[in-house]
């Protein structure tokens, strides 16, 4: 760890020293919180056992903090459902003792976990509640977070004009109130966004920014999130046909990325990192590598039950199967997923990507249609021309 976000550790590890009962359960949820954002998975198991103090202790207001942050490490993992059994154990003991605050972040929490499991309208709603909460209490910092949470989920829903406008004002907040480090975060998602867009040199810009800022606080859970990033953007922008050596060093930046993510407990994170490279190996035209980086995306996603993920993955990977109706039993799947999830750009991505299928297998009629139901679906979403919806519709991409 470097800068800020070393500081805080060994003053913490001194504290902890001379504490016990209920003071030491506060240390070691602090220090839990910092070990975890450095990237250490005994971060969890700090709180863990700060969560068992607090109960020895009886300390209802403690457990309940324990077990929000226990939640927020378990959706670093992908383990969903536990984490929300205990953001429903905590959300009681907050709202009756009138934690207000504490209140709005499990919602804010709760939220982060209906998203990534494909309830995006759950999502709005759960983040535009926790929102009203801050707001009232005049907190500009958890309001600045939950703004930019809102952003990822118009982005989702190809609302990119007003997920432009959200992250703009959660990154002035985040400045003004002089949170460094949530200032990367946002100019990460700043990044996303303009790779949706197809605004990939602009995208490269922001991720690289936001690199800077995670490896001087060392938020290795972050920078592992952004070298994928950049790694997925820097390969969109290759053009083909690409060399052996770029080929290594493009590769290598993927693998670096997987690595990391491994080293922090997130799989979720490795396994779009996979997808993404997985995705440029058939864009090169290795294919049975590509097969082969997909189908472990694919294996994580499903295992770690990440509905969108599984989804997006398995479209690409439908692209890879000779068989016509194991590629569109794949694409019928995740089609379902992302309607009901309302994830209206990635359903348009995932039909582009249906009259890829058809299209390759003979059945240019029922390619055209798709193409024109995708179309139809992405509407008035402002996607360029090198955003990877229209290189599918184009013809340019796989």
């Amino acid at each position: 760890m470097s800068g800020q976000g070393a500081e805080g550790v060994p003053l913490l590890e001194n504290a902890l020293k001379g504490t016990s009962g209920q003071d030491r359960a506060w240390v070691l949820l602090e220090l839990g919180n910092w070990i975890w954002q450095a990237g250490q998975p005994e971060g969890l198991e700090m709180v863990v056992e700060a969560a068992a103090l607090f109960e020895e202790f009886d300390c209802d207001h403690g457990v309940a903090r324990a077990r929000y942050e226990q939640a927020r490490m378990l959706c670093d993992r992908g383990t969903f459902g536990q984490a929300q059994i205990l953001l429903d154990q905590a959300l009681p003991v907050h709202r009756a003792r009138g934690d207000r605050r504490s209140e709005g972040m499990c919602l804010g929490q709760s939220a982060i976990i209906a998203k990534r499991t494909a309830r995006l309208a759950d999502a709005r709603d759960l983040y535009e509640r926790a929102l009203a909460i801050h707001l009232e209490l005049g907190d500009r910092r958890l309001a600045a977070g939950v703004l930019g949470n809102l952003a990822n989920v118009d982005m989702e829903q190809g609302e990119f004009e007003v997920a432009e406008e959200r992250l703009n004002r959660s990154l002035r907040m985040h400045r003004e109130i002089g949170q460094h480090g949530t200032v990367g975060l946002r100019l990460g998602n700043l990044g996303n966004l303009h790779q949706l867009r197809g605004d990939l040199d602009q995208a490269r810009a922001f991720h690289r920014q936001a690199l800077v800022i995670h490896r001087e606080l060392g938020r290795r859970r972050l920078e592992a999130l952004t070298l994928g990033n950049l790694a997925h953007v820097e390969a969109r922008i290759e053009p083909t046909p690409v060399s052996q050596a770029r080929k290594s060093v493009l590769v290598a930046a993927f693998e670096e990325a997987g690595r990391l993510h491994d080293l922090v407990g997130a799989p979720s994170g490795r396994s779009i990192v996979m997808a993404n490279l997985g995705g440029f190996l058939l864009r090169i035209g290795e294919r049975d590598e590509a097969r082969r980086v997909l189908d472990d995306a694919l294996s994580i996603a499903i295992g770690s039950k990440a509905a969108i993920l599984t989804a997006i993955f398995g479209g690409i990977r439908a692209l890879l199967d000779d068989d016509l109706a194991t590629a569109l039993e794949r694409l019928d799947q995740g089609e379902a997923t992302l309607r009901g999830a309302c994830a209206r750009y990635e359903l348009a991505l995932l039909l582009a990507r249906r009259a890829r299928v058809l299209q390759s297998h003979g059945d240019p009629e029922r390619a055209a249609a798709a193409k024109a139901h995708a179309r139809g679906i992405a509407g008035d979403v402002p996607w360029g021309e090198r955003s990877e919806l229209a290189e599918l519709l184009t013809g340019g991409a796989m």
